[in-house]
């Protein structure tokens, strides 16, 4: 266990709320995610906490920005109010850190914080998952696919891009879908490999959801947004690539590697229930913290 002490800063209630306009991804049943869940695990280990701001090693600051923006229908007329906010409670920017799951961000100047988030955004970000409620598998179903995707495809200009470069692709099946769980859920089960481009941000729901699948993520954006990589190989358990090309290269090198393909699945899902979840992820955060105050 670390020995680091965290101040948790005072913030209003209002910029905590503890719910949202609608669920997300579809199958949530409850308005919890990362940000939550770091705020959940500093309780759940106390000796992690300070009330004395000038003993802590960090402040943290446990605004929920994704519930707060949502709330509002992603609206930004109260930034600055949110801003007023950051700058009467943060007391020390180079020791303040944020967690933030919202994907355009936080909108508003954070300084020289840190800022765990799934949407790179700056220097000062250090990449987290991002979480939701796990999947139930209902049947198990035989592969019929190499790779698959299943989403709205106008969030991101690689979407499209994936799409049309595959559309005749018998081997890769693309469908323009989000309300469909079941159908989600199926398609990435009948496949050995999730196809997980980027939306909004950076990061994916979709790259965890298929690792809890047991299911080999591909995630396809500009920026690799993989987590905690001097804890964890991706590379034994997932796929990168900055453009439709390369994810072709890599679907062509594994098109006669299936059996590799689902052993990089079931270690996905290893890693996922026993590093990444929902309060397992908390403690390469916690690393993070550390490494920056050496």
């Amino acid at each position: 266990m670390t020995n680091l002490k965290i101040y948790i800063l005072p913030v209003e209630e209002k910029f905590m709320p503890r719910n949202h306009i609608q669920y997300y991804p579809i199958h949530n049943k409850r308005f919890y995610g990362v940000e939550q869940d770091f705020l959940f695990y500093l309780h759940n280990n106390s000796e992690l906490l300070t009330n004395d701001s000038k003993e802590a090693d960090w402040h943290y600051l446990p605004i929920f920005w994704n519930n707060f923006y949502g709330l509002r229908d992603h609206s930004l007329n109260d930034v600055p109010e949110i801003q007023r906010q950051v700058d009467i409670t943060v007391i020390d920017d180079s020791k303040t850190f944020t967690v933030c799951e919202y994907a355009p961000g936080t909108h508003v100047n954070t300084g020289r914080m840190i800022q765990f988030s799934a949407s790179w955004k700056s220097e000062r970000d250090i990449n987290i998952p991002l979480l939701c409620d796990e999947h139930q598998i209902l049947t198990i179903l035989k592969k019929k696919f190499l790779a698959s995707f299943v989403g709205l495809i106008w969030t991101h200009k690689i979407r499209g891009d994936l799409k049309n470069y595959y559309m005749k692709n018998e081997h890769v099946k693309i469908v323009e879908s989000s309300k469909n769980t079941q159908l989600f859920v199926d398609t990435m089960l009948e496949s050995y490999i999730a196809l997980c481009p980027r939306g909004t941000g950076s990061g994916s729901y979709r790259f965890y959801e298929a690792m809890q699948l047991g299911v080999v993520p591909f995630l396809v954006g500009d920026i690799d947004v993989r987590p905690f990589k001097n804890c964890i190989d991706w590379d034994s358990i997932s796929f990168f690539s900055k453009t439709v090309e390369g994810v072709n290269t890599i679907l062509n090198e594994y098109a006669n590697k299936l059996e590799e393909l689902l052993g990089k699945g079931c270690r996905a899902k290893q890693v996922f229930e026993n590093e990444l979840y929902y309060q397992k992820w908390c403690k390469y955060a916690l690393r993070e913290l550390e490494n920056l105050i050496k």
